[in-house]
């Protein structure tokens, strides 16, 4: 499986968004199995690596900069809440994706469950099983196991207001 790659850099700032002239970069792997914290953690780290980098240089006054290649530049667009909503017609790859990025100490997934806000913070994909997406299709130890298009998830970590009393045959998502 082919890692996502993540990197801490320092850069001048210029007109543009992140367009400066780059101080220094450390670049990360992302796995598929790291929740948004596990990459924060790999930020935190490799920010430490590129000061011990930097800094010395910064001190002496030295100034040694790289230009940044645009054609290799990813942007990141504006998140808005509602972009956190779980799509259970989706592959079950795709929803635990969503689930791991926002995760915390992001605001997490959501779904609704019984007209209730249930946020999902860790989930496993379970290929087993099939059935109509958002659709509670088993439960083990109290924990619903829920379809997506492609597998299914065991909602491992949730949390809604109230305790949900899931059944099997129920819908989450906005229909259910």
């Amino acid at each position: 499986l082919e890692k996502a790659k993540g990197a801490a850099s320092f850069f001048l700032l210029d007109e543009g968004m992140d367009t400066g002239p780059i101080l220094g970069q450390q670049p990360f792997q992302v796995s598929e199995d790291d929740y948004a914290s596990d990459v924060l953690e790999k930020i935190k780290s490799s920010i430490d690596l590129v000061l011990d980098s930097v800094l010395p240089d910064l001190r002496d006054g030295v100034l040694n900069v790289q230009q940044q290649n645009h054609e290799n530049a990813t942007f990141l667009g504006v998140r808005r809440p509602q972009d956190g909503e779980i799509n259970w017609k989706l592959s079950s790859k795709e929803v635990r994706s969503l689930i791991r990025a926002t995760s915390t100490p992001l605001p997490g997934a959501f779904t609704t469950y019984q007209d209730q806000k249930l946020i999902v913070w860790r989930a496993k994909e379970l290929k087993q099983y099939t059935g109509v997406p958002g659709r509670i299709i088993d439960i083990i130890n109290n924990k619903p196991v829920v379809c997506c298009e492609n597998g299914a998830l065991l909602l491992e970590e949730y949390e809604s207001e109230l305790a949900p009393d899931f059944k099997i045959g129920k819908a989450l998502g906005k229909h259910g």
